[in-house]
């Protein structure tokens, strides 16, 4: 867990030094996951939203910060937020973070996996 845990933070920490144009830490606000909100319903006006911005120290507490964080379609971040192993959502959350990061340097190295790949990118 601290092996991945260290990736991430890596990761966490070359994207805040230099952030990639299409992608942003915030909280999830796809329209498919507000509309179980009432409307006119502001998430960034909770109490505990400025609260939550912290990133945290902990391993199992970064898992459930980065997936609730990073941009991704709805059944992923379902997929990383209903794992209940603390080791597999860290690695997929770090595969993500490094699909998002840098996407052409991330399909060369799968691509030279071979065909017993566990991933297979379409790009």
């Amino acid at each position: 867990l601290e092996g991945e845990h260290a990736s991430a933070r890596a990761l966490l920490e070359a994207h805040v030094r230099t952030p990639a144009p299409d992608w942003d830490l915030l909280l999830c606000t796809l329209d498919e996951e507000l509309t179980v909100l009432p409307p006119g319903a502001d998430p960034a006006s909770h109490p505990r939203w400025v609260e939550c911005a912290a990133v945290p120290e902990d391993a199992v507490g970064l898992t459930w910060w980065l997936a609730s964080r990073l941009p991704l379609a709805t059944a992923l971040r379902h997929h990383l937020l209903e794992c209940g192993c603390p080791l597999k959502r860290l690695r997929d959350t770090v595969d993500a973070m490094r699909l998002l990061a840098n996407p052409a340097a991330e399909y060369a190295r799968l691509r030279h996996c071979g065909s017993g790949a566990k991933l297979r990118l379409v790009w």
